[in-house]
């Protein structure tokens, strides 16, 4: 359970949603912009993401490249779809996920 804290944060979160967009290269500064986190945060968590095997990393230049895996991809199509949920009139869904309603839906 420890290994999922650092994947409730909504900044963290939003990181995850953001990757879903795969016609984009994810580098980390634009990944941290993207998610509203610093730099700092945005290089911990990829490490995090990478270690539980949710991202891979590439190198390309000076950049460091972040890509979803499969399981990463699960986890973030699981993500949005607590949003989505989270986004039906209150009486049919109650206040499931609501702080991740900032976070990006479409992509």
């Amino acid at each position: 359970m420890d290994n999922l804290r650092p994947l409730l944060k909504l900044k963290a979160c939003r990181s995850i949603l953001a990757l879903k967009d795969v016609t984009q290269e994810w580098y980390i500064s634009k990944l941290a912009g993207q998610s509203e986190a610093t730099y700092v945060f945005t290089t911990c968590l990829v490490r995090k993401l990478q270690n539980l095997g949710l991202v891979e990393c590439k190198p390309k230049g000076r950049a460091k490249m972040v890509k979803l895996t499969e399981k990463g991809m699960s986890l973030a199509n699981s993500l949005e779809d607590m949003v989505k949920l989270s986004e039906l009139p209150p009486d049919k869904s109650g206040p499931i996920f609501a702080y991740a309603k900032k976070a990006p839906t479409s992509f």
